[in-house]
């Protein structure tokens, strides 16, 4: 559940920092890495199990992990930092204003809450003192409200209710590897296994390689043909093309695996799943930042 905040922050950051023509491409990068863990992963775990036993598996992801941990703790971006300003023009309150307005030199006290940096004569400036508190009397009510939104917007569902099926059968499928291809006529070891991660790989980067500029130029020529006007629907025939993938990669790779076909006919089929899945995904994603960037 906390680590679902890091798929929103890349939405939230791709929709701020780029432009509509430029969120296709970005998505899809977002996509290939977030994939590449869940099809390479599988390879670097195999020649560990064979390496140093399968327990060593566990241990290097908690051992990752703490690293990772470890660095956002003492390199991340400290947002409550208030650095020390040099050459800072000094701040006039409003009250003062106000007075000055009026004919009155005096001048109004200093809030206590909030102290701003201050030039002095001799180009030395005052460090501002900052009091972080939490507004308690708004209700807690409106942050839990937001969750409401994943029903509430039509077009959440009808994104993901096509999407996340495919994705899930691609899942399902890359889990069965080790139940089915250990035993005859396969007998596969766990290095073996790990590898037939190397389809889903290659069929995720070509599907981001095609779907991720072919997306951005296709709203560009449709914008144009449609007087300049950009409509976030207009992403959505990238991914009917490349949904029929799907299914077929399914069927060449349940088929050939319930027969005993040879493995490349299986690897085959589980590369071409995946890449039609990938563009689906991040199409969607790209849909959604379009038309409800400003939601929330």
């Amino acid at each position: 559940m906390v680590g679902a905040l890091a798929e929103v922050l890349v939405q939230m950051t791709v929709a701020d920092v780029y432009f509509v023509h430029q969120r296709g491409l970005m998505n899809s990068i977002y996509v290939w890495f977030m994939t590449v863990g869940a099809t390479l992963s599988p390879l670097a775990g195999g020649y560990i199990v064979i390496s140093q036993g399968w327990r060593w598996v566990w241990w290097w992801m908690v051992i990752l992990m703490g690293a990772g941990l470890v660095a956002f703790v003492f390199l991340y971006e400290e947002t409550k930092f208030s650095p020390t300003l040099e050459g800072v023009v000094p701040v006039v309150a409003a009250a003062q204003i106000n007075a000055s307005a009026k004919g009155r030199d005096k001048k109004s006290p200093t809030d206590p809450e909030v102290e701003a940096n201050v030039a002095h004569k001799d180009g030395e400036t005052q460090r501002s003192h900052a009091t972080h508190w939490i507004d308690h009397s708004i209700p807690v009510k409106p942050y839990w409200k937001k969750a409401s939104f994943m029903v509430d917007i039509p077009g959440v569902i009808c994104q993901h209710g096509p999407t996340q099926p495919m994705t899930a059968a691609v899942t399902v499928s890359v889990t069965t590897l080790s139940s089915y291809m250990t035993l005859p006529p396969y007998n596969f070891n766990a290095s073996q296994i790990g590898l037939m991660g190397l389809p889903p790989f290659i069929g995720t980067s070509i599907a981001v390689l095609i779907s991720g500029r072919l997306s951005d130029s296709l709203v560009l020529y449709l914008a144009k043909r449609n007087r300049g006007v950009f409509e976030p629907e207009m992403r959505l025939w990238i991914a009917v093309a490349f949904i029929p993938f799907v299914p077929a990669g399914l069927f060449m790779f349940g088929i050939g695996l319930n027969n005993g076909s040879p493995w490349p006919l299986v690897a085959v089929g589980l590369g071409i799943a995946i890449f039609g899945t990938i563009p689906a995904n991040s199409v969607a994603l790209t849909y959604l930042t379009d038309a409800y960037t400003d939601v929330g």
